[in-house]
């Protein structure tokens, strides 16, 4: 795991708190809808078996499904990469938002050399994944197997349509929650002369804990996580703070 300085944590803390301090001043309702509340339930790893098998599922989906705070189930729908967007689209025109809350993708800007210049784009991170959020996702299920660009990709038997564990929606819901956009803007960080993480500014500083290194030629942090039942190493791009001749 990457090394910080013994007040690293603290700042990066700092930093979180000032931006949802902001987030929530801004707020026409003044209440912070992400406020934590405990949640004892248990960790169930569905991949192992169809929880879609039979048509009352065979298990109750509600006792048993990881939920959010809102008690909304989050689920993804595993596709054909490139075509997310085209899906995404046509579910947000048949579903309406008591059926389904949102769809989304989950993105980060990278840094691209294009035509001789650097800049800046927005590139799904988890291609071939569509990240749902819904209060009864059976009811999303069979009503996309309905139409017919959905029948083919939601193969009950190869899991296409998997549920997530608390500690995947914790994670996921990270990525752009100061602005709800779902996407991990370039950080700012500072290293000392050991190397060691002296300060996290900005989206980065969401996934302090789990910084596994900073890879300083490449200019982006490396963050491991276990998503979809696997470990995975997740790059998002980094600015290193200019040092301030004395």
């Amino acid at each position: 795991m990457a090394k910080f300085s013994d007040d690293a944590y603290e700042r990066a803390y700092e930093n979180i708190k000032n931006k949802n301090k902001k987030t929530s001043n801004e707020s026409s309702t003044g209440k912070d809808k992400n406020e934590n509340k405990s949640n004892a339930s248990k960790e169930i790893d569905f991949r192992q078996k169809s929880i879609f098998g039979t048509v009352d599922f065979g298990i109750d989906i509600d006792k048993y499904l990881e939920e959010d705070d809102e008690g909304n189930a989050w689920y993804v729908i595993h596709t054909e990469a490139g075509r997310e967007n085209i899906l995404i689209d046509r579910m947000k025109q048949i579903f309406t938002e008591d059926e389904m809350k949102e769809c989304f993708l989950v993105k980060r800007e990278r840094r691209r050399r294009l035509r001789g210049k650097w800049t800046v784009v927005v590139e799904n991170i988890f291609k071939g994944y569509i990240f749902v959020v819904a209060k009864k996702p059976e009811k999303v299920f069979f009503k996309l197997k309905e139409i017919p660009m959905f029948s083919k990709i939601l193969t009950i038997g190869e899991y296409n349509f998997i549920p997530l564990s608390r500690k995947e929606i914790e994670f996921i819901s990270k990525f752009g929650a100061n602005r709800r956009d779902h996407t991990a803007k370039i950080s700012t960080i500072d290293l000392n002369e050991g190397d060691e993480i002296e300060y996290i500014g900005g989206d980065l500083a969401m996934f302090a804990g789990q910084i596994k290194k900073i890879d300083k030629h490449k200019r982006r942090a490396v963050i491991e996580v276990e998503m979809f039942g696997r470990k995975t190493e997740i790059y998002m791009d980094v600015d290193f703070l200019q040092k301030k001749e004395v």
